[in-house]
């Protein structure tokens, strides 16, 4: 499988467009996403510039990765990192807003929920943002990259953590030695969430 990936590479700030974009494409149908950014007309566009956000403060670290034609892309943050910045913190939820208006109390809260879900007793490597354009999903570009992605973490002899917002991605996730640990309920009106560790190798 990780045969079919000779491209990968670390995303930096030439990259974060062509990230987003797959982030965007990739979480157009998603049910926790779609739930967050309703508006299907505006959906697109509202997401590349959301997950650009997150992708450009992400790159503080060398954890962002695409590969495959730039069809898919993983995004990490690792044990001593967070996913904002001190800048990017105070731009977050004005960024939300002016996206979203009035839309975006309810998001707002979705991630207050994630980060008081989010397990922080022991270190380890997160997950943050994982997509596959739709037209290159069925070639498992996107298992590759995240099997060459947890071969990197064993080798920091760490543990995994995401969030699976897709019940259909869960078994996938499983074959890759994660396990869910918890089911999370959101904001009014958002789809439960399930949480999966994986527990540090080698």
């Amino acid at each position: 499988m990780s045969g079919h990936l000779t491209d990968v590479r670390v995303v930096t700030a030439d990259d974060v467009d062509a990230a987003a974009l797959v982030f965007a494409c990739g979480f157009h149908d998603d049910p926790l996403w779609a739930w967050a950014f309703p508006d299907d007309g505006k959906r697109l566009a509202q997401q590349q510039a959301f997950w650009g956000f997150c992708v450009a403060e992400a790159i503080r670290y060398p954890w962002t990765f695409l590969a495959a034609d730039d069809s898919t892309t993983t995004c990490w943050i690792p044990p001593d990192g967070t996913e904002l910045s001190e800048e990017g913190t105070a731009r977050f939820e004005p960024l939300l807003v002016d996206l979203l208006g009035d839309g975006a109390t309810p998001v707002l809260e979705l991630f207050e929920t994630l980060d008081a879900s989010h397990p922080h007793d022991e270190p380890h490597f997160y997950l943050s943002l994982f997509a596959t354009e739709p037209v290159a999903r069925g070639n498992a570009y996107g298992q590759a990259l995240l099997q060459h992605n947890l071969a990197l973490i064993d080798a920091e002899g760490a543990s995994a953590y995401l969030e699976s917002s897709n019940p259909r991605n869960i078994a996938m996730y499983e074959r890759h030695g994660f396990r869910v640990i918890q089911r999370v309920t959101g904001p009014t009106g958002c789809p439960d969430f399930a949480g999966l560790w994986r527990d540090a190798r080698g």
